[in-house]
């Protein structure tokens, strides 16, 4: 095979964007031209591993959660649309490799005949079987609203045939484990599950183990999308206060250490800091439950408590965890300081839990990863796109 040019177009949030970076990093190490389109956010991280940077705006701010999810994955194709083109226009790739709300890769791959990858942090979603994979019918129809609140904007750009919320390109990525994906059985070859990529995630940040006394290592996280504040970790601060662990707790991008207050002994906040540097040495996970974050920690074997706050695309994502063994779910009325330090106890005396966390990071680990998928790429080019 000869060598090519290989573009990435990220959606700038970190579980679309850092398991993508193993797959540029060894696309790179081939001996392939690898373009990186992303905000700046992530512009260092991707130089680093060799790619050629492209630094697109940064992701538009939403009023809130339901603002999100109705305009700004629309936004975002809109104000990247342009720049792209420019870039597109004069140094056309081979190959076009993108986030799947990454909306201007898309028209663009389908405006210059780019032959197109998609890259998933989120399920794949069958029409014919969606009733069977998303039981509930509320939340099964707000994904489809919300699939068609996308729609018209592809559409106008000359984009036709399947709508958001079931398109698939010829060849698919999905960036987190199989065990996560509902009816796995469902798709086919098409669909290619790299689930060891989320931990092999490039490590970034200042966090050091140092001593912990023998103590169990708990480490708490919000959300990327669903953003928690401080009443959340103070519920975890007064859970864990007297768990006999060393806990750590990762305030998201936004977050600020003044707003939780003093901390009891054995507390650190860490801000801006890999997850997968922390978690090999992590006995308990306390968070959201998102994809990417669950296939962190099953990489490394950890077990979750998952807390969904009510937000019903987390019930069902922690549902379907909490079904794989991995996961304690605890739902929004559940989540209190009493039931979060009994679900501690529960996890952390249930040996049968602590033996499936290990039997899932086995399987994990021997799942695809950054050079398998490397390779379904590049026999994708060999098939599909134009070497150049």
């Amino acid at each position: 095979m000869q060598y090519s040019h290989i573009a990435f177009v990220s959606y700038p949030l970190y579980p679309h964007v850092g398991p993508t970076l193993p797959i540029a990093a060894a696309l790179v190490r081939r001996g392939h031209r690898v373009t990186f389109a992303t905000s700046e956010t992530f512009s260092a991280r991707a130089a680093s591993l060799g790619a050629d940077v492209v630094t697109l705006p940064k992701l538009p701010v939403p009023k809130d959660l339901d603002a999100k999810y109705a305009n700004t994955v629309t936004q975002y194709g809109a104000i990247t649309l342009e720049p792209l083109a420019n870039v597109f226009e004069r140094d056309r790739p081979s190959l076009l490799i993108y986030n799947s709300p990454s909306l201007a890769a898309r028209i663009l791959g389908h405006r210059y005949e780019i032959p197109l990858i998609k890259a998933s942090a989120t399920v794949a979603l069958d029409a014919t079987n969606l009733g069977k994979q998303m039981p509930d019918e509320r939340f099964r129809q707000s994904v489809i609203d919300y699939g068609r609140g996308i729609d018209p904007f592809v559409e106008s750009h000359g984009v036709s045939g399947a709508g958001y919320t079931f398109h698939r390109e010829k060849l698919n990525i999905y960036l987190f484990t199989s065990l996560l994906q509902p009816y796995r059985e469902l798709f086919d070859s098409s669909c290619f599950f790299a689930g060891r990529c989320a931990g092999e995630q490039p490590h970034y940040g200042s966090w050091e183990r140092g001593r912990t006394n023998g103590k169990p290592i708990i480490f708490v996280a919000t959300s990327t999308n669903y953003v928690q504040g401080p009443a959340y970790f103070r519920m975890c601060i007064d859970a864990l206060s007297d768990a006999g662990a060393r806990v750590i707790l990762s305030i998201g991008d936004t977050g600020t250490r003044a707003a939780l207050g003093d901390l009891p002994p054995d507390f650190e906040v860490v801000q801006h800091t890999a997850h997968v540097k922390i978690l090999p040495y992590v006995s308990l996970y306390i968070c959201l439950g998102g994809n990417v974050t669950a296939s962190e920690a099953a990489y490394h074997g950890v077990p979750m408590i998952v807390i969904s706050g009510g937000w019903p695309e987390l019930e069902w994502q922690a549902e379907h965890l909490e079904k794989t063994g991995l996961a304690l779910h605890l739902k929004k009325a559940d989540s209190n300081t009493a039931n979060l330090r009994d679900a501690v106890r529960r996890v952390s005396s249930d040996r049968g839990m602590q033996e499936r966390a290990r039997e899932i990071k086995r399987f994990v680990r021997r799942e695809p990863g950054s050079e398998e998928a490397a390779n379904v790429i590049e026999d994708y080019l060999d098939g599909e796109g134009k070497v150049s």
